[in-house]
């Protein structure tokens, strides 16, 4: 007898809390959450970029000229801003040559056919602003000025990593949709 008893307060119980828990107001569905940003301090140099393009979505690139696997991804990066400059992408690349001036690394730059916007960071802070130093590292940067995607590296234009990707095409799409902050310039097509 203690034995069906107990089952029995047990159905109820059980049945009792399925029934309230079924007539607990469900909570509102959450709000879209806030775009991810990577964290991460941006080098000295690529916060005056990043400033003198407020407004922009902007692709810094960390490079050297002694970087192997740097070159073709600079080409990469050309044709991304030859696509979406006029929509607000500006593709910068940051030289990290010590010991080079500013005017040995333009040249460099221009016998390789690099058409990109170029800076300078003898410093070679930049190279570290994930966490790890090294070459190439990219960081894309809203409108906002958020580091929104990293790379470190080049992925070949075919690989699923390239930011001609399907998904990375997609992202910039979006990234480049987004209103630019009161105050600043998108240079939408310009």
């Amino acid at each position: 007898m203690r034995r069906s008893l107990r089952w029995t307060l047990a159905v109820v119980v059980l049945g009792g809390g399925a029934l309230l828990a079924s007539r607990v107001a469900r909570p509102a569905k959450p709000a879209p959450a806030e775009p991810y940003v990577v964290p991460t301090t941006l080098s000295p140099v690529a916060r005056a970029v990043a400033a003198r393009h407020a407004g922009q979505v902007v692709l810094l690139d960390v490079w050297a000229t002694w970087c192997d696997n740097c070159l073709p991804g600079l080409a990469d990066l050309a044709a991304l801003q030859q696509s979406y400059g006029p929509r607000g992408l500006r593709v910068v690349a940051i030289s990290v040559d010590k010991g080079l001036d500013s005017a040995a690394v333009q040249r460099w730059a221009a016998d390789h056919g690099i058409t990109v916007e170029l800076a300078y960071d003898p410093s070679g802070a930049s190279t570290g602003m994930l966490g790890r130093p090294g070459v190439p590292v990219a960081l894309l940067l809203d409108r906002q000025g958020r580091v929104r995607e990293t790379r470190f590296g080049h992925a070949p234009r075919e690989s699923d990593m390239s930011w001609h990707a399907p998904w990375m095409q997609e992202k910039l799409e979006t990234l480049l949709a987004e209103p630019a902050p009161a105050g600043t310039v998108s240079r939408r097509g310009a």
